[in-house]
């Protein structure tokens, strides 16, 4: 119970931090730092259909606050299945048993997370122009956003397996 109420209020942080701070046309030109995703790619026990579920839920939550009418839902719902194949191939079978994203190598992580990142931006940007003339711009943009929120989400699990790690230590 302790880790929900965790996890539900850095979920709600994250929002505000999004809706307040990164606002999608204020932050730079070409980039939008999408923070929310941190709570995409956190790894939780939860069953696949309930992450699905609350990763629709998220998007909706910004969909709705910046009335960008759904392309946020959809990068969040592309983003979990995505996810879903892609931590089987970055984490041997025990660590995806027990769930341990944390004891990935980084450069592992950061991969994991740039490539989550780039389908996330991809979706958005592409949803966002509707139109498929400017394919390089899209990439370029996409590319660009991905690694700014790759770099923001690796600070963000970086200061997270410190915790974890803190207090597996004072638990023994």
């Amino acid at each position: 119970m302790n880790r929900i109420l965790k996890y539900l209020l850095s979920f709600i942080f994250l929002i505000i931090v999004q809706v307040v701070l990164l606002k999608t046309d204020s932050v730079l030109i070409y980039t939008v730092p999408f923070i929310y995703i941190y709570s995409i790619i956190y790894p939780l026990r939860i069953s696949f259909t309930l992450q699905l579920i609350l990763s629709f839920v998220i998007g909706q939550m910004i969909d709705n606050i910046q009335d960008t009418g759904g392309i946020h839902s959809l990068a969040c719902i592309t983003l979990i299945l995505v996810k879903k194949g892609l931590y089987k191939y970055f984490l041997s079978s025990s660590e995806v048993e027990h769930d341990n994203f944390f004891s990935m190598i980084f450069y592992k992580m950061y991969i994991f997370v740039f490539i989550l990142s780039l389908v996330h931006c991809f979706v958005i940007t592409y949803l966002k122009s509707n139109e498929f003339d400017s394919l390089s711009f899209i990439i370029y943009t996409s590319v660009v956003s991905a690694f700014l929120n790759s770099l923001l989400l690796i600070l963000f699990i970086s200061l997270t397996r410190k915790v974890n790690t803190k207090r597996n230590i004072i638990e023994r």
